[in-house]
């Protein structure tokens, strides 16, 4: 039996037919959850993410025969709705180690077994009322640390405390401290973890597109590496807005032109172009490395 009342938990349901929703709605029912939606498709699992009117969110790998780690990843890194930090939980028919490594990946914070069971549901909620796990930010992951404490030192990823949303419904809505503030809060500090992470990713890729040009590839053996660049670089200049590196942009753009540059099909790189690479992302990088915080919280990059 549940430890705690679940009725104000707000939960969006979506799973790839009837039957599913039927058995999750029972199991919803029977530990006293009232307020919940379900959708079969992927616009209205999108429209739930948007909407920022849930705390917990059911879902399935694939909904309508499409793969939705994607746009869960997407959630995940911000780019969705203003509150990345629903909890998610995630029903699995086949578990075997790939399947469930593959969501996990996904930025998921539990995964349930199918099939499950009503008391299965409700010793998950009272876990997630207790603790949840602080998520790790790396330039392609965000989401719960599942490292042991021995692999959180100073030069691994940086974790962060993230929002409970479940907690707050159950036991915690009468803090002083709304609920979007500390969304707000932890999106920022995420926010400027991942801009240290891309600075590092940057200069990762500019080094490797140096290596590679050098063996006389060409354009077609860096593309691939230009490309991700610049995918990266054109997230960088939307993070940067609102924090003390805003002043960065002008090299962040300067990267982007590069970018264009050499992937251009009408034209071969030149060496030239290719060894300021990773000058630029070097600059770029020691501007990160030199202010430990970096965050004007007067002029946040998320607001509400």
């Amino acid at each position: 039996m549940a430890r705690w009342s679940f009725e104000n938990i707000r939960v969006g349901i979506a799973l790839p037919n009837r039957e599913m929703v039927g058995s999750i709605v029972q199991s919803l029912k029977s530990n006293g959850l009232r307020r919940y939606g379900a959708t079969l498709d992927l616009d209205g699992l999108r429209g739930q993410l948007e909407a920022g009117d849930i705390d917990l969110l059911i879902t399935t790998p694939d909904i309508d025969g499409t793969d939705i780690s994607r746009m869960m990843q997407d959630y995940r890194h911000g780019h969705i709705g203003e509150d990345p930090f629903v909890v998610i939980m995630t029903l699995l028919e086949n578990p075997s180690q790939e399947r469930v490594a593959w969501v996990v990946d996904w930025g998921v914070d539990d995964v349930l077994l199918m099939p499950h069971s009503a008391r299965q549901l409700a010793e998950r909620l009272d876990n997630f009322v207790v603790s949840r796990k602080p998520f790790v930010v790396t330039h392609d992951y965000v989401g719960p640390d599942r490292r042991g404490d021995e692999n959180g030192g100073a030069n691994s990823a940086p974790r962060v405390e993230v929002p409970n949303p479940i907690r707050w419904q159950v036991v915690a809505n009468s803090d002083s401290v709304s609920y979007k503030e500390k969304v707000r809060d932890a999106s920022d500090r995420i926010n400027i973890h991942k801009i240290k992470s891309y600075g590092r990713q940057i200069d990762f890729l500019a080094n490797r597109i140096v290596s590679t040009f050098s063996t006389g590839t060409g354009r077609d053996g860096i593309l691939a590496d230009v490309e991700a660049l610049d995918h990266v670089r054109t997230d960088l200049a939307k993070r940067l807005q609102g924090t003390n590196f805003a002043e960065v942009g002008e090299l962040v753009d300067s990267l982007g032109a590069i970018c264009e540059r050499l992937s251009r099909r009408d034209r071969d790189p030149k060496a030239v172009e290719v060894e300021i690479v990773p000058t630029i992302t070097h600059a770029i990088g020691r501007v990160f490395d030199d202010d430990p915080e970096a965050l004007n919280w007067q002029k946040a990059a998320i607001t509400f």
